[in-house]
């Protein structure tokens, strides 16, 4: 990466923390002057009111302070203040501040003295100036102070910046260290804040893509592995019939072949869509009547007796279309590849759903009964989440279903 989160929060908190240090100390500079001003300009108010009381029209008061003197002329007043204070009787103002050239610093406050009579009480505070001293004298101790200040804040922001910025940073790692391959799962997911938030937005975003990703990879190998044999048989008939019409036999094996082709390609389209991995709570036993009278009336040549020994209700989690196409599959082998003589029973044994079946003994060495397609009806178990186990003897094939229970109240 060429630009460090970090290094830009900390830029940005560095100079921010930086310019209210800087700030800071001109306002405690700024307030220290004001207050100083403020209590030299109060002393001389305080002793302009004891002058004007205590006025009188033969003689002038003596002020109390020395550095203090009261003037009743402009030309009387040192030459440093004169020009000043004649622009202030001109201005009208009543008083000012002078900073002089010979490094003194003048206060002028006019006052009127009876009706006509005008005094100028002039006080040189330069002596009183304690924090132009002290700036002077400590000026060293009190850059080196805003200095450390300076450091210590820009080490807080630092600090601040890594903690900050380091579950992003470890995310990012994570992110770019996990293979395409692997499922994600990031250490900050367990967060309880944003950023926690945002690593399991970001995990479950990538687990999606790979399982997508995989529903892909098993489409695409699916199709080469589970459609080669049928279409083989179909290719191989039309080659062997060519010119001539199908015997009754091979037009049955061809017949067989596009129903295989079917009930794959609607198994296979049903594995590649993410819908369809979405479990809800479902009645499996509405499942198996639906799928049994499916069967029955599009397969109306294959006739077989079905014993069902199932309870009421069976509440279970899964995919409607999933299920159907997976006891469909299963009734249909049944059907197709069962001896006809014999029932085929379903029964409830807890926690598993039983389906068994005899196997026509003359088609015993071309079929394995509910076993034809095996490999898809695991891969639909997998997408439900159950689990399935075939059982086959010399005459009879049974299945065993074990179904994701819904729990109660959900």
């Amino acid at each position: 990466m060429t630009d460090s989160i970090q290094r830009r929060l900390f830029m940005i908190l560095g100079s921010f923390t930086a310019l209210i240090c800087i700030a800071y100390t001109l306002i405690a500079l700024l307030l220290a002057y004001v207050t100083e001003d403020m209590v030299l300009e109060s002393i001389l108010a305080q002793q302009a009111k004891v002058i004007i009381r205590s006025s009188s029209h033969e003689t002038l008061p003596r002020p109390d302070m020395d550095f203090m003197q009261l003037y009743t002329s402009v030309d009387a007043m040192p030459a440093a203040v004169r020009q000043e204070v004649r622009e202030l009787h001109v201005t009208g103002g009543r008083k000012l501040e002078i900073f002089g050239k010979d490094g003194k610093h003048y206060h002028v406050l006019r006052l009127q003295l009876g009706s006509a009579q005008e005094v100028y009480l002039l006080a040189e505070v330069s002596p009183f100036l304690v924090v132009s001293h002290l700036s002077a004298r400590v000026a060293g101790l009190m850059l080196t102070v805003a200095l450390l200040m300076l450091v210590a804040a820009l080490l807080l922001a630092y600090f601040l910046v890594r903690r900050i910025a380091l579950p992003l940073q470890q995310l990012a790692e994570e992110v770019s260290s996990t293979p395409a391959k692997e499922i994600p799962s990031f250490k900050a997911s367990q967060r309880r804040d944003e950023i926690g938030f945002l690593a399991k937005k970001l995990e479950d975003s990538l687990h999606a893509r790979h399982t997508a990703l995989l529903r892909e990879t098993n489409f695409t190998r699916d199709l080469s592995h589970e459609l080669r044999t049928p279409i083989t048989i179909l290719n191989n008939l039309l080659l062997a019939g060519q010119g001539r019409v199908l015997a009754e036999e091979d037009a049955l094996v061809a017949r067989q072949s596009v129903d295989d082709l079917m009930h794959t390609l609607d198994i296979l389209l049903a594995l590649a869509r993410a819908e369809n991995m979405l479990p809800i709570k479902l009645d499996l036993i509405a499942c198996i009547e639906q799928s049994l009278l499916f069967v029955h009336y599009s397969t109306p040549a294959k006739r077989h007796e079905v014993t069902l020994d199932l309870p009421a209700q069976w509440l279970v989690l899964g995919n409607q279309h999933l299920i159907g196409l997976l006891l469909n599959n299963l009734f249909n082998n049944a059907m197709t590849h069962g001896d006809g003589q014999a029932a085929i029973h379903v029964f409830f044994e807890h926690p598993k759903l039983i389906l068994s079946n005899a196997i026509r003994s003359d088609r015993h060495s071309h079929t394995a009964g509910f076993g034809h397609g095996r490999n898809l009806m695991e891969r639909i178990t997998s997408a439900l989440g159950w689990e399935i186990r075939f059982e086959q003897s010399v005459d009879s094939f049974q299945v065993e279903i074990i179904p994701q229970p819904a729990i109660p109240g959900r």
